[in-house]
């Protein structure tokens, strides 16, 4: 009985319980925020956000490996994806149980973070992450409860794989040193331009074709009509290829300061090259 009320809660699509996770979620986050920042950074926030994110991520980049490989509604659709062979698939009204929790998971996270971005918050371009925040906090836990965008939820979630080795080239202790910069920031790089980069042309053809089509639902809750509908439905059309458009942006300043960075290693020292290809 109890096993089955702790699932029940954790992969409930109910509003009321979405809501309350995800309250939930943003608490356990600050928690573990709390905790790295006064027991390995001496009270550092920016430094516990840092760590929470790159716990947040591992977990999340694990969780959505399995998820794409076994969940029986996702896994088929993002391997169809990928091979350009969605054919008429319904893309949008997508059920996952593990999608439902891990999505309010990562919006806790994101929560946790804009409650201490002014830690993090340095220059202007970070308004960019900001509203990337802001939104998914808002909408992910909306399209869990209206049970709509789940596939692509999944789709998104696969670009945590790289966030860990992103937060890692925060820490001073490979922020100083030139070769585990050059390192962490080539694998990186790499898994961003493989996860994320990589699958942007076959998940920009599945938006259009998720955007352009009007998939109907059996399964869509009481509330979804009338004005509601209206609001969801441009709501979902505006912002179904910013993911897209964002990792654009990001990617080519990710490829541009990582050649940057190799650029400055091998300046700092000559034999980085050979120090490279020995750690490999």
């Amino acid at each position: 009985m109890a096993v089955h009320m702790v699932a029940e809660v954790m992969l409930s699509d109910d509003p009321y319980i979405v809501f309350y996770r995800t309250c939930a979620c943003v608490l356990g986050w600050c928690l573990v925020r709390l905790f790295l920042s006064h027991t390995f950074f001496g009270g550092s926030v920016v430094h516990g956000t840092k760590c929470t994110a790159a716990i947040q991520a591992a977990l999340q980049a694990c969780a959505v490996c399995w998820v794409v490989t076994h969940d029986p509604h996702i896994a088929p659709l993002y391997w169809a994806m990928l091979g350009f062979q969605l054919g008429d698939a319904d893309l949008v009204n997508i059920p996952s149980p593990a999608i439902a929790f891990l999505s309010t998971l990562a919006a806790g996270e994101f929560g946790m973070q804009l409650l201490h971005m002014r830690a993090w918050f340095e220059k202007p371009s970070d308004v960019v992450m900001v509203a990337h925040h802001l939104l998914c906090l808002v909408l992910w836990p909306m399209n869990v409860a209206n049970g709509r965008g789940l596939f692509f939820i999944a789709v998104f979630l696969t670009y945590e794989v790289s966030t860990p080795f992103l937060m890692a080239l925060f820490f001073d202790a490979v922020k100083n040193s030139n070769l585990p910069r050059v390192i962490i920031g080539t694998v990186f790089t790499l898994t961003f331009v493989l996860v994320r980069l990589g699958t942007l042309p076959s998940t920009a053809v599945a938006a259009y074709k998720a955007i352009a089509t009007d998939f109907p639902s059996s399964r869509l809750p009481w509330w979804y009509v009338g004005q509601y509908a209206t609001i969801m439905f441009y709501v979902e059309r505006v912002t179904g290829c910013l993911p897209l458009l964002l990792n654009a942006y990001w990617g080519q300043l990710v490829v541009r300061a990582y050649f940057g960075e190799v650029v400055k290693a091998l300046s700092a020292d000559p034999n980085a090259a050979t120090k490279m290809a020995k750690a490999a």
